[in-house]
């Protein structure tokens, strides 16, 4: 039976063991430390990986960083209303499927289609006999066998009617039902409604039965190959931004950089004090979606600087530094202010008075913070 001190002299023993093993693998504690310098072993030289390197010059962008949003210009977003109030019927769409201009979308189905087409075939039928009344009231007027009342109101009669006639044709154009397929006896109760563009399709109306108006949407057709990004830049960093200016961007959760290219500066300001900046893209993605909020770096300059690799630079707090090479197996952490990062370089500002030509660790710095910071004579 295992004791009370027994179950603790074997929890003793494994944290014991788990120290040796975290202290084999880290080399154990350093040498000696002493203010920011730090000594390590050959062992713990080998467990860091330590490698050094001297301060570049490199060329570095300065940009401003804003948020932004994918959005598409007016023209690219198309509301789809229905052309006559009905019933939907025999919906093709769902949300998120791509569709051809002239793709069939959904039908609507109304017993005023109906009448609408009657009235037509009627109004064209009546004007047939109007028109040839009309012609014969001229020439007995030519005669003066009639009155001149008789006539004007065969003329009358005969436009009133050819109006209406033109009116009802007009409309079931707009309809998509073929006039000639009325005067061939082909009356339907429904009307389809086709895709006017290409593009992916959003906001699908409830399911057949519901009955819509002409003011209600049936769906939306959004075109993404034209999407835009558009950033909100503050008044007091108006001056900074130009037309033509390129920017960075990257999408949430995407590593990727995508750029773009200012096109448009806003006239007006929001009541945030910002204002819209239209950027055009240089390339397309299908990951690109209206409405995807993205961050952005509008670049405004590049000059050579000062540069290191970005896992050069350690940061604790709100500072940041270096470990600079002071012997062997001797280093020394040096505060330094950093400006823009340039894909893997990190711009570096070192105190007067420092070597820009010191060996500075390129790997495993943050190994030598961990073991300066958590030593406990710090």
């Amino acid at each position: 039976m295992i004791t009370r001190f027994g179950i603790m002299a074997i929890l003793a023993l494994a944290l014991l063991g788990c120290r040796n093993e975290k202290e084999q693998l880290a080399g154990g504690e350093p040498d000696e430390v002493t203010g920011n310098e730090i000594t390590l072993s050959e062992q713990q030289m080998n467990a860091a990986a330590i490698r050094t390197g001297s301060i570049g010059r490199a060329t570095i962008n300065r940009g401003l960083a804003l948020n932004g949003v994918m959005e598409v210009p007016p023209q690219s977003l198309i509301t789809i209303s229905p052309p006559a109030e009905g019933f939907v019927r025999d919906i093709r769409v769902r949300d998120g499927m791509k569709v051809r201009r002239g793709d069939l979308l959904l039908s609507l189905e109304n017993m005023a289609f109906i009448q609408m087409q009657q009235d037509y075939l009627e109004n064209k039928s009546k004007l047939e006999f109007l028109s040839a009344e009309y012609e014969r009231q001229k020439v007995l007027a030519n005669e003066n066998i009639n009155s001149g009342k008789a006539l004007q109101q065969a003329k009358s009669n005969y436009e009133a009617t050819l109006s209406a006639t033109r009116g009802l044709e007009a409309r079931l154009k707009m309809l998509g039902i073929s006039v000639d397929k009325i005067s061939g006896g082909d009356i339907t109760s429904r009307i389809a409604v086709y895709a006017p563009t290409e593009g992916y399709v959003s906001g699908v109306v409830e399911g057949t039965g519901h009955f819509v108006q002409t003011t209600e949407t049936l769906l939306r057709i959004v075109n993404t190959s034209e999407v835009q990004l558009i950033l909100q830049i503050f008044e007091k960093d108006l001056a900074s931004i130009a037309e033509g200016q390129p920017v960075e961007f990257r999408l949430p959760d995407d590593t990727t950089r995508y750029t773009a290219k200012v096109s448009l500066i806003g006239k007006e300001l929001t009541p945030e004090r910002t204002i819209r900046v239209q950027c055009n893209l240089n390339q397309k993605s299908n990951r690109f979606v209206p409405g995807m909020f993205v961050t952005a770096n509008v670049i405004l300059d590049a000059s050579e600087v000062d540069a290191l690799p970005v896992e050069s630079v350690v940061s604790w707090g709100t500072h940041h530094g270096i470990f600079l090479r002071e012997g062997d197996n001797r280093f020394r952490l040096q505060e330094v202010a950093t400006g823009p990062v340039n894909g893997s370089l990190i711009e570096v500002k070192v105190p007067d008075g420092v070597d820009k030509n010191s060996q500075v660790v390129i790997s495993g710095a943050r190994h030598l913070l961990g073991m300066l910071k958590n030593n406990p004579e710090d």
